[in-house]
Parts: C-alpha cells; structure tokens; sequence
C-alpha cells in the first residue's frame, strides 16, 4: 500500500515538474519576434565571366579583373526581384552585396533558376550558394556552378 502512495506522487510530481517546463517554453514558441523588419532589401552586384583561363581554387579567392577570368557582365541582384541571364558551368560567378537586407535577416546567398526568370514552376532547377556576410562589400569571391547545368535567371534570397 505505502509503495502504491509513494508511486503515486512520484508520478504526480513527475507530471507537475513536465506541466511547468512546458508551460515556461511555451511563450517561446507562440509568441513571433516583436517589431516588423526595417531597411532593406538587399542588393548585390552579380558579375558572370565567360570565355577566360581563371579557375576558382576557393570560393574566397577574388577574381582578377586582368582579362584571365575572361569578358565580365555584371548585373544588379535583389532580394525582391529576379534578373534573366545565361549562366553555365563554363562561367566564373562573383558575388558582391552593396546593400544591408532587412534587420532581422542573418545571412544571404545567391539562387540561380535553370529557367528564364525566378518562378516556382515544376520544372524548374535551383541551385544556391552562401554569401559569406550581409554587409555592403560582402564578397563571394570565385564559384562555379554544377557540371551540366544552364541557369537563367538569378535572384538573392535573404533570411
């Protein structure tokens, strides 16, 4: 009879102690983050090299711009927009963020789309890359993409 009392309140404090561990977690999980982001959105300069020697050994190497990475198209990239161009695994990719995303974002990187445009259809590939901080100047040095793949469209994605 006592072993039968003392079960029973090791259960019922058991129970007590797991009722009040949840009832303290629990603001956490409910309740979002308070105030809306401000600034943003992120930008960044996107420059695509075709046709050079340069090889990337290291996402952070720079690329040089003396002609061995090849002929340079930049285009201006961000965080609420798609920008079209071709992109292959033949090309170098560099990456440099010219300004903050929004204040509660803690990083961003680079998604590229095999179709024309940014859209979330069925056949569309993706293929994304971090950039290595948030800040204006923020630079992913050398990368290349996939073997096999073809992109067309490219936008950044901060969070």
């Amino acid at each position: 009879m006592r072993n039968d009392c003392i079960a029973k309140l090791n259960l019922a404090i058991t129970l007590a102690l797991v009722s009040i561990s949840f009832a303290t977690a629990t603001p956490h999980i409910l309740y979002p983050r308070k105030g809306k982001p401000t600034g943003g959105p992120a930008f960044a300069n996107l420059t695509v090299f075709t046709g050079g020697s340069f090889s990337c050994s290291s996402k952070s190497d720079k690329i040089l711009n003396d002609g061995s990475a090849g002929t340079a198209t930049s285009v201006s990239i961000t965080e609420e927009g798609c920008s079209e161009l071709p992109i292959n695994d033949q090309n170098l990719i560099q990456v440099e963020m010219t300004a903050l995303p929004r204040s509660n974002s803690e990083g961003c990187y680079l998604q590229l789309f095999t179709q024309d445009g940014c859209g979330f259809i069925l056949s569309q590939d993706f293929w994304g890359t971090a950039i290595p901080g948030i800040d204006p100047g923020s630079t992913l040095g050398c990368t290349q993409v996939p073997a096999g793949f073809t992109f067309g469209g490219a936008a950044l994605n901060c969070g």
